[in-house]
This record gives C-alpha cells, structure tokens and sequence, in this order.
C-alpha cells in the first residue's frame, strides 16, 4: 500500500470514528467537511468551505450564478443591443433628466462647512494609509467629516451635456457614463454636534439630508457582527454606508452596468481611506454585516436599492 493510500485509510478510519461518537455530530460534520473538497451526493448535508463549492459550482447555486454573471456581462464585438442601448440612452436625454431630479428640492438639509485644506502630500496618504481596527470613540468635528465627503464624492466641476444646455456636474470619484449607481449614505456616532441618525450626503449641495426616520442607531449597529469580528463599530465616529442603485447603470449598460456601480464604490472607497490617513485619522472598510438585516433597517428593499459597502471611521 503506497503512503498516499495510507493517509486515506487513516482519515477514512478518523471521519468514522467522529461519525459513531453521537456527542460529536456538529463537530464531526464540520471536521468531514474540512478534509473533504466537495461531495455532490444529495445524502451529504453539512457545512462546505466556498473553496469546496468552486470547485463543484453546480452544488452552490450562488457560486454558479456568481460565475455565470462574470460570462454575461462581457462585451463582444458586434453586439448589437448593446450599442443601441448607448446610443438610445444619450438620444432620450436621460442624462439630462437624472441631472434635474438631483437638483431637485430638498428640505430640512443640514448644511455642511468648506472642506479643510489637506497638507499631506498623496504620497505620504498612500504610504500612511492602513486599515484602523480599534477606535478611540472620540469626536470628529463637522469640518473633517465635509473633507472626507466632498474628497469622496463631491462635485469637482462641471461639463455641458451635449445636445442640452444642462450643465452637468462631475464629481470626485469617476462614474460609467456619469450615471452614479452609488449613493452615500451615513450614521454619525460622534461627529460634531450631529444628531446620530441616518443621512444621505447631497453632492450638489455638499450638504446632508436626513433619511430612513425608522432607522436606529442602535438597529444599524446591530447589522454587524460582534462575535470573531475585530472592530467594534460602536466606538467608530461615523459609518458609511455605499448604497447601489444599479438601474442608473443597466439601463445604458445592460449586464455590464453592476460592474461600472462596483467599480464606482471602490473608487469611493479609496478617496475615503486616503483622505482619512491625510486627516490623521482612522478607517477600515467593513464588509462583514447582514445585507437583509441592514437593506431592512435602512427602508432599501435589497435590489433596486442596496448596500453593497461600509466604512467605519474615527479617531485612533
């Protein structure tokens, strides 16, 4: 018997003495499942690693559709609709009326002061930049919270939209087409004399308007898991919350258009931790939470609007 066959034996004898020992069942599957790639036999339910599920997609549901979405939302040469659908979103002068509805008239909108000066050099943010874990729970003023926004995603300028006389604003962040799937929202724990509840920022008025009036701090922080997680979200100084409307993309772009919306939360994304580090301050991006719990909390029904991305920030 070769030494391969050996360990097989070995284990084999192992998984079966953990399966005859009733006292061990829930340890006895996880342990199965961790030496075990994948098993498609319908019999075998128990825990599977996604490690395990890529390798045999058909047993994941998810990992498949995962996988099909990299293969629809390629773009090929001479793909018709594709390029209808451009060319019949710039002839509707859709850009135009998305560019209204964002200008339209909010109330009860908290103004926010002119951004700080940044005197750190974009080196020095890059090299400095790290993933905060433990907050102090200090207070950040009012003006460090309008850099680190208008760095994000504030308007820097604008372009006249071609075949209108609408101008049309540009922004910190790049966005496919100018359509900007993602909006920004955010929980201020400890920042400045801001009331702690939920808020969307306005880019065009640099200004934050409140939003979700059902919505907790004590409900949001719940979406995050304590247990074998490393940051306490609770002594950050505020959240923030990327929150994607991917019809503004896929309308123009079809299958594609979910791409250029995680492009944009990354881009966002980066502009946040970089102008954090520059600040000297702290933040980390903050994956781990309960999409239905939170989408839920915040009033979003989970597809047409949704959160795909936080960041906790604060004071190290």
């Amino acid at each position: 018997m070769t030494r391969h066959n050996t360990d097989i034996s070995k284990k084999d004898s192992f998984l079966k003495q953990l399966a005859r020992d009733e006292s061990s069942n829930a340890d006895a599957a996880v342990l199965r499942n961790s030496m075990r790639r994948y098993a498609s036999m319908s019999s075998v339910s128990a825990l599977r690693t996604y490690a395990a599920a890529l390798e045999d997609p058909d047993y994941s549901p998810a990992i498949r559709l995962a996988l099909d979405y990299l293969a629809v939302a390629r773009t090929t040469r001479g793909r018709a609709e594709e390029e209808l659908s451009v060319a019949a979103f710039f002839g509707s002068g859709a850009a135009t009326l998305l560019e209204g509805l964002r200008r339209s008239e909010i109330k009860d909108a908290v103004s926010l002061p002119a951004p700080l000066k940044i005197r750190t050099t974009f080196q020095e943010a890059v090299a400095n930049r790290r993933s905060i874990r433990n907050f102090t729970g200090d207070r950040i003023s009012l003006p460090v919270l309008s850099t680190i926004l208008s760095a994000a995603l504030g308007v820097t300028g604008t372009i006249r939209d071609e075949g209108s006389d609408v101008n049309i604003a540009v922004r910190a962040a790049p966005s496919g087409g100018g359509l900007w799937p993602i909006d920004l929202y955010l929980l201020p724990l400890q920042i400045g004399n801001l009331e702690s509840k939920v808020y969307r920022y306005d880019t065009l008025r640099h200004a934050l308007v409140p939003q979700c009036p059902l919505a907790t701090r004590s409900a949001i922080v719940e979406c995050f898991p304590t247990q074998g997680s490393s940051v306490k979200v609770s002594d950050t100084s505020v959240v923030l919350f990327l929150v994607a409307r991917a019809w503004r993309s896929i309308v123009k772009y079809g299958p594609r258009g979910l791409r250029f919306a995680f492009h944009e939360a990354g881009a966002i994304s980066e502009h946040v931790n970089l102008s954090v580090s520059a600040l000297g301050f702290g933040s980390t991006d903050l994956a781990n939470f309960y999409e239905d719990e939170l989408n839920n909390a915040l009033g979003f029904d989970g597809v047409n609007a949704t959160v795909i991305h936080s960041i906790a920030l604060g004071t190290i």
